[in-house]
């Protein structure tokens, strides 16, 4: 999913922004992650990193999926703080699109 529409760079804040979109429920494993978010490896532990310190994010630990593999890998969700900032980034989005973009 695709937050931010621009041929530029992405800030350290977008993509933190982006990330803590596409860890909605039930979770999303890290190989997902990283690949969605379509950040470098480097800048993207180190989003992440904060984003967990932050407390924005949480790990949870799961088994895999396939009868009876007993191997466990993380999914990534959002916290209770993680919803608020992902909901009020949603509300100002919203309010910029309604207002319209500025003129240049």
């Amino acid at each position: 999913m695709q937050l931010i529409l621009t041929s530029q760079r992405r800030s350290k804040f977008e993509v933190c922004l982006e990330i803590i979109e596409l860890c909605q429920s039930p979770g999303i494993p890290l190989t997902r992650l990283v690949k969605d978010s379509r950040c470098g490896w480097a800048p993207f532990k180190e989003i992440l990193s904060s984003l967990l310190t932050g407390e924005l994010l949480r790990i949870e630990t799961r088994p895999l999926s396939f009868a009876g593999d007993k191997r466990k890998t993380d999914y990534y969700l959002r916290t209770a703080e993680g919803d608020e900032v992902h909901e009020k980034f949603k509300e100002l989005r919203k309010r910029i699109a309604m207002s319209g973009a500025p003129s240049k």
